[in-house]
């Protein structure tokens, strides 16, 4: 190889010709053959890792930061981008009490045990899930509605975060943003209050008349009826107080055989609801059945 001139225009003719040198090697490189076979090399290459079984899905390992980072950016920008034609109809208004406590019975059965809620702290368990589920008090406010709307209905790939079971339910998920919304304000006696059936026990109802009493009850029967009670009450009435006294129907007084054939409808799948689905699917039938029973025999309200 010459050494370059000292200076002048022998150094400028040297450093021209070098250049051109090297672009005619890495032009030979870059071959359309060599370009295939780097690239089979590389295909074998993942398969052979992933076929011995070297890749780490260990969720004790967790991400590298530069993975969490980029999964995280990937998912903002993708929320972002497809939520763009979600439009909330003009007549939802998130600040609604009714929408809030018509989601609330939903948020405690399938969501807080992931994402945790006021005064109750997220399991161990769960912080050890990776990507583990975040608090939300602290992360909707990061989303517009648009974007929350898109999230609780179409779910979160590999994340665990699961969509919205019925997906023609639009209206369902638009309640859930607004319970969304409220949530970091909320304080835990209002969250136990208006999600969790007020702390009320099956003792300050009159189980007799709804043919459920001590005798009959179980504990799997007992359980469903506190489930139901979260949103309908255990009267049958349905929960909620002053703009929100409507969130729910009154099933008390309804005919035995409606409301059963209408909890086995929601169980089977032939009924949507991503509100009744998940609690009617949890109980046999015979379960479902008894409750029907109960609500059924309840007093409903006369209005004179």
């Amino acid at each position: 190889m010459k050494l370059p001139p000292d200076s002048g225009r022998g150094a400028w003719e040297w450093a021209l010709v070098q250049a051109a040198s090297a672009t005619a090697r890495i032009r030979r490189l870059l071959t359309w053959k060599n370009i295939t076979a780097l690239l089979i090399l590389a295909t074998a290459g993942a398969l052979a890792v992933s076929w011995l079984g070297l890749v780490s899905i260990a969720a004790s390992s967790g991400h590298f930061a530069i993975t969490r980072w980029f999964l995280g950016w990937t998912m903002e920008n993708a929320v972002e981008t497809q939520s763009m034609l979600a439009k909330m109809p003009k007549t939802i208004d998130l600040d609604d009490p009714t929408l809030v406590q018509r989601a609330a019975g939903h948020f405690a059965t399938g969501c807080a045990g992931c994402h945790g809620a006021p005064g109750i702290p997220q399991s161990p368990v769960v912080n050890a899930m990776t990507p583990s589920p975040p608090r939300l008090e602290g992360k909707v406010a990061q989303w517009d509605n648009a974007e929350l709307f898109w999230i609780v209905k179409y779910g979160l790939k590999y994340t665990g975060m699961p969509a919205w079971p019925a997906q023609d339910r639009d209206d369902e998920v638009w309640a859930q943003v607004a319970f969304l919304r409220a949530l970091p304000a909320m304080a835990p006696e209002e969250y136990a209050d208006i999600a969790l059936g007020g702390g009320s026990g099956l003792a300050e109802v009159d189980l007799e008349a709804g043919g459920l009493g001590a005798a009959s009850l179980n504990g799997i029967v007992e359980e469903a009826l506190v489930d139901c009670a979260r949103c309908h009450g255990l009267d049958g009435l349905g929960r909620g107080a002053g703009k929100a006294e409507s969130a729910f129907p009154v099933i008390a007084g309804q005919p035995e055989a409606y409301l059963h054939a209408t909890l086995l409808a929601f169980a089977q799948g032939r009924r949507d609801s991503g509100f009744m689905e998940p609690p009617a699917t949890r109980y046999e039938a015979d379960v479902l059945r008894r409750l029907a029973r109960h609500y059924g025999k309840r007093p409903a309200i006369t209005v004179s």
